[in-house]
């Protein structure tokens, strides 16, 4: 930003706009699973963050300012929902909307950094067994098709799609907490 300037111009707001609209989606969008809920809160911040263009050159780490935008955004709509229809919700419905909520309240932005979630990230890639790491890492990280994997190794297509649903899934699960933030983070 220019010396002397208020407020950032719309050229700014366009590009942070477009390097950080999909994943705020896809990080409310993992918490709400609803798209026109999780569209309305990013578009909300948006509109919120245009009129309040001034305070964004005071904002050091934006990427952890958006962040932290959605993610109580999220919170408050959450707790709203819980609040106003928890007599029309099913047990399980309820309980899975307070698992999402205390998920988001104990997730602490502050406390994670790219590089920590990065970390976590390769951790996690390394408890993978052996077969299953190395497809993974070819296939996520390498960017090889499933065919040219199974020529490689002289495995079936199915097994390496096999192999890839079984690393996603104990991925997931060593991860789950930090899902939305890693899809928020890594972009």
């Amino acid at each position: 930003m220019e010396p002397g300037k208020k407020e950032i111009d719309e050229q700014v707001f366009s590009e942070i706009y477009v390097n950080y609209y999909s994943r705020m989606l896809r990080f409310a969008y993992a918490y709400l699973m609803n798209k026109e809920d999780a569209e309305n809160i990013v578009q909300d911040i948006f509109a919120y963050l245009w009129g309040n263009r001034s305070l964004l050159k005071e904002v050091r780490h934006l990427q952890a300012f958006l962040f932290m935008l959605v993610k109580r955004r999220c919170i408050d709509f959450l707790r709203l929902k819980i609040n106003n229809s928890a007599s029309s919700l099913s047990e399980i419905e309820n309980e899975e909307l307070e698992y999402k909520l205390y998920s988001l309240e104990t997730l602490d932005e502050e406390g994670v950094t790219e590089e920590e979630m990065q970390r976590m990230l390769h951790k996690a890639i390394e408890h993978l067994p052996e077969k299953c790491r190395y497809i993974f890492i070819q296939a996520k990280i390498n960017h090889k098709k499933y065919r040219e994997i199974a020529a490689e190794t002289g495995l079936s297509i199915q097994t390496i799609k096999n192999q890839m649903t079984i690393a996603i899934g104990k991925l997931q699960t060593e991860l789950r907490r930090f899902l939305p933030f890693l899809m928020f983070v890594l972009g």
